[in-house]
């Protein structure tokens, strides 16, 4: 019930005699609590027409909403998925780099192994060259 309906309702209700005690009036309040049909019609139809509209308004709020976060999303995964890419780049990169030391480190060590046994043949012929002189 509006302010209106309800002001009218307490002053009809409490009327008072020209006595000293008040005397509530028993009425029947279809008629104040409904009013006029075609005015209250109207009334529920534009506070429903609000609600509808304040409705429709969140609806596409949220819609929007969404839309943005699936936007976000899109352009996260795309950057994740560059990130991947780059990443798996290095990676191959490195990988081949890693390969390539290990052949490195390979031909070293058989390169030091060949020195080693050329300097145990060496000093095996010195030994025996001093023997051969002492």
């Amino acid at each position: 019930m509006d302010m209106q309906h309800e002001d009218n309702y307490l002053s009809i209700v409490r009327l008072f005699n020209s006595g000293s005690t008040p005397q509530i009036q028993v009425m029947d309040t279809t008629t104040f609590l409904c009013g006029n049909s075609t005015s209250d019609d109207t009334d529920e139809r534009q506070l429903l027409s609000l609600a509808e509209e304040r409705r429709k308004r969140r609806t596409i709020s949220n819609r929007e909403s969404a839309r943005r976060s699936r936007a976000r999303k899109k352009m996260y995964m795309d950057e994740l998925w560059s990130r991947v890419v780059h990443l798996h780049a290095v990676n191959q990169a490195l990988t081949g780099e890693i390969n390539h030391v290990r052949e490195e480190i390979d031909r070293i060590v058989h390169e030091n192994d060949q020195l080693r046994k050329q300097v145990g043949d060496l000093q095996e012929k010195l030994k025996g060259l001093q023997m051969k002189l002492a």
